[in-house]
């Protein structure tokens, strides 16, 4: 395997799409729980990337980890305004991953 810089920044956007709905998920314990104490805070995000970990690579499970944290401390900010929008960003990032896989096979 190739550890190009295609490669890695394939995978890290493959890890930003797979981790969107782990993101919504922890936007909303953000919201419900605006004090949550950082301990609990990454237990739930680390969680998340424990079995974003068990079908993909490590670099998808730190991905979650960092996104779920960023979902954490966004979703005790500024509610669930956005957690509709995150759903569709990571669907848009599966379908161009999508596209390029596809045009690199059909070339």
């Amino acid at each position: 395997m190739n550890w190009t810089f295609s490669f890695f920044f394939n995978s890290l956007l493959l890890g930003v799409g797979l981790a969107m709905d782990a993101f919504s998920v922890s936007m909303a314990n953000g919201l419900a729980e605006p004090a949550m104490r950082k301990k609990k805070l990454y237990g739930i995000a680390g969680t998340f990337a424990f079995f974003q970990a068990l079908t993909c690579a490590m670099i998808i499970a730190a991905v979650t980890f960092g996104i779920c944290v960023a979902g954490l401390y966004i979703g005790r900010k500024v509610g669930n305004r956005f957690s509709g929008k995150a759903s569709i960003l990571g669907g848009l990032i599966l379908i161009g991953i999508g596209i390029e896989i596809f045009v690199r096979g059909v070339l």
